[in-house]
């Protein structure tokens, strides 16, 4: 599945979800209007959960709130690296290239460092 969003009238390749993988967290969450758009590019089974049914569901389940909440850091941090501008040794500003892998491991690496 694809994530995009529209700005200014161009569709913007935001990323790809996974089997298995959450969206529409951050909505159900904190019930703010959807940022993105996923659609399906292959045969897709989806499980769609009300958002008062979400929230309890986090409530109940430490597990699932911990997961939860882990990937939402992840794409936060992955979308406050991918904003930043990188630049080459010449100074050169370069098109940034962050795979989830990179954001996974510089989320462990950044827990290390919490108290």
């Amino acid at each position: 599945m694809r994530i995009s969003e529209e700005v200014q009238g161009r569709k913007i390749s935001l990323g790809s979800l996974k089997s298995g993988d959450l969206f529409g967290e951050i909505a159900a969450l904190f019930t703010v209007p959807r940022i993105a758009t996923v659609t399906a590019t292959k045969t897709t089974v989806v499980l769609e959960i009300a958002a008062d049914k979400f929230a309890a569901l986090i409530d109940r389940v430490p597990e699932v709130r911990e997961a939860v909440y882990q990937r939402l850091y992840e794409r936060s941090l992955e979308t406050a690296l991918r904003s930043m501008p990188v630049f080459d040794k010449m100074g050169n500003k370069i098109k940034h290239q962050l795979g989830s892998q990179n954001v996974a491991d510089l989320s462990k690496m950044l827990q290390c460092w919490q108290v």
